[in-house]
């Protein structure tokens, strides 16, 4: 079969119209329904999403402004044992070590 034997054949189909009282049932079971309860639990999504997204943003502005004192401790041990990358890694380890100490002391 060809191509043009299968269109020809398409042809000769017609699709199946819906019965015409279809139309006035669908459009009559819409009814009269308002929509101002929709429109407002819109806006109230809406104002939660931007108060939230707000408060995250001044959270994460805080949490960057306050410097880690765990960050500065290791710098200056860092500075004082030579300030290269030997002695950052150096003093990554002791600060490790002191922490594992403290936690080995509490159990």
């Amino acid at each position: 079969m060809h191509q043009t034997e299968i269109e020809h054949l398409l042809r000769q189909v017609q699709p199946v119209a819906p019965p015409s009282r279809l139309r006035a049932r669908v459009i009559g079971a819409r009814g009269n329904r308002q929509a101002w309860p929709w429109v407002v639990a819109a806006s109230v999504l809406l104002s939660l999403t931007w108060a939230l997204g707000s408060a995250t943003t001044r959270l994460a502005a805080q949490r960057a402004a306050t410097p880690d004192p765990t960050v500065q401790i290791l710098e200056d041990l860092a500075e004082r044992l030579g300030n290269d990358e030997a002695a950052y890694r150096m003093a990554t380890r002791v600060l490790a070590e002191q922490q594992l100490r403290r936690e080995v002391d509490d159990e």
